[in-house]
């Protein structure tokens, strides 16, 4: 059974379609929300991966350390660290995250945070 990184209080918007083929050097970038209490499961990948909280409170995981932010923060989770989110918040959230590559794999971890 596969289960996804993110819960269903979260909504991506992706930018350019996801079956078009792309040169090497690409770019992938979303637009996140995360309803109150959604939470993007702690996970994986091979690259790294830059994220921008623009709106609302979330509490980030970023290899063993958490950090609660508020909107107007960035951070990096380098290639093959954990990390996650989850809307602490009253409001929904809003973050862009970026990674160098298309269809890149995820792979889940389980921690807590």
């Amino acid at each position: 059974m596969t289960r996804s990184l993110v819960s269903s209080a979260v909504r991506a918007s992706f930018v350019g379609s996801p079956s078009t083929v792309r040169p090497p050097g690409a770019l992938t970038t979303a637009i996140l929300h995360l309803e109150p209490g959604g939470t993007i499961r702690p996970h994986t990948h091979l690259i790294e991966e830059a994220m921008t909280l623009l709106e609302g409170r979330l509490l980030i995981l970023v290899g063993d350390e958490t950090a609660e932010i508020e909107g107007g923060t960035s951070w990096l989770a380098p290639a093959n660290t954990v990390h996650g989110a989850r809307n602490v918040g009253q409001s929904q959230a809003v973050m862009v995250i970026a990674y160098p590559g298309v269809e890149v794999a995820a792979f889940p971890v389980e921690r807590e945070f």
